[in-house]
């Protein structure tokens, strides 16, 4: 989870550098469709530059799919398009800005179809979001008006159930996109449905969300953007694993994947970090943002947990010394530490499934990944973890 955790300190960086912008969030008709839209308007900032309008984004009521534009300005109107190529526009819009903040003009297919655009400033006032009650929702409603308002017209629908281990399970999936995930059904006691659900719709939503803003200014309303799948790792009477992957490609230079890894305490909701079940030296501390804590937590993480993961893959032949980094430039990669700083695990019945994380360039070495059953490393258990280990 710590590699997402980089690319949004990224972000944070750049916007927080940046020179301050116009930002709008607007709704409205492109002819008798209800769309929003969202830009930001850098042109003031920069006079002597071409003009620059960043981040055009809109969506259909009806399918709440992010198409991306690119955008200019001349005086009050502005432009947005998507080139099909060098002569050629998929789509465009040319708005012009009143007094009061609200836009009025054209959209124009590549067909020449015409059709009146109408925008005004979004209003939350009269928004009924179901979802108000998670985090990620309520900052939507402080600070992202055109976020809130997709997120309050998310559907989930039911559409199987399944056993696992002894437990039902409830499938559901997101009815404008590809989106699914599960709850937990009628076999956990009610306590555990309350502690596990919520936190599991979190996940839902967070999800749908990133799907639907997935898009690509060099991919016309690029399909799904991201592809997923979940796997259920582990349950017992108190705990429950289970493993995210998802592959994508939202724009830039190259396509991406990971892995979201959870293990969900079933009386608490709470979930575990690898620190709080194992702990290879004193120093070793949960990562915690709130507590700036981000130096301690990656010395912890180079100078002992990193060397401890190779010392044991290497004592269980897991990996192996003896190899030709020509041939084999994984098991290169497989003896470094650094491969293993911000690896991520995974909690199943025989033991902690670890898989390396490392340069994007050799992203194919991390398509293989090494149990350490649990008799290796119960030696290491932090003494604070409530609960036994599979067949321990």
């Amino acid at each position: 989870m710590l590699k997402y955790t980089f690319i949004f300190l990224v972000v944070l960086f750049v916007a927080t550098t940046t020179k301050a912008s116009d930002v709008y969030n607007l709704e409205g008709t492109l002819g008798k469709s209800k769309i929003y839209m969202h830009f930001q308007d850098y042109t003031d900032d920069y006079p002597e530059e071409e003009p620059r309008i960043l981040d055009v984004r809109y969506f259909y009521s009806s399918s709440l799919k992010d198409i991306v534009l690119e955008g200019t300005r001349e005086g009050s109107t502005f432009t947005f398009y998507f080139d099909l190529d060098e002569t050629a526009f998929k789509e465009k819009f040319v708005i012009n800005k009143d007094t009061k903040g609200n836009f009025s003009g054209t959209w124009q297919g590549s067909n020449g179809k015409t059709l009146k655009v109408v925008l005004r400033p979004i209003s939350l006032n009269v928004i009924t979001n179901n979802y108000d009650h998670l985090k990620l929702v309520q900052d939507y409603k402080k600070t992202n008006p055109f976020e809130y308002i997709r997120s309050s017209k998310l559907k989930f629908k039911t559409d199987s159930t399944s056993q696992f281990q002894g437990g039902k399970f409830r499938w559901l999936s997101e009815t404008h996109g590809t989106t699914y995930g599960f709850y937990l059904d009628s076999t956990f006691s009610q306590k555990n449905r309350d502690c596990i659900n919520p936190r599991l719709e979190e996940i839902l939503v967070e999800n749908a969300m990133n799907q639907l803003t997935c898009s690509s200014q060099w991919e016309y309303s690029s399909g799904n953007g991201i592809e997923r799948s979940l796997s259920l790792n582990y349950l017992d009477k108190n705990l429950l694993s289970f493993t995210l992957f998802e592959s994508w490609f939202c724009g830039g230079a190259h396509p991406d994947f990971g892995k979201s890894c959870y293990l969900l305490d079933l009386n608490t909701g709470k979930n575990y970090e690898f620190e709080e079940l194992f702990s290879f030296d004193a120093s070793s501390v949960v990562y915690d943002e709130t507590n700036d804590n981000f130096t301690q937590y990656t010395d912890y993480r180079s100078i002992f947990f990193a060397p401890k993961i190779v010392s044991l893959l290497l004592e269980h032949e897991l990996i192996s010394q003896d190899y030709n980094s020509e041939d084999d430039p994984c098991m290169e990669l497989y003896n470094s530490p650094e491969s293993w700083t911000f690896s991520d695990w995974e909690f199943t019945s025989d033991g902690i499934v670890f898989t390396p994380s490392v340069f994007r360039a050799a992203r194919a070495c991390e398509t293989e990944s090494f149990l350490l059953p649990f008799s290796v490393l119960s030696k290491w258990k932090v003494s604070k973890f409530p609960y036994s280990f599979p067949n321990q």
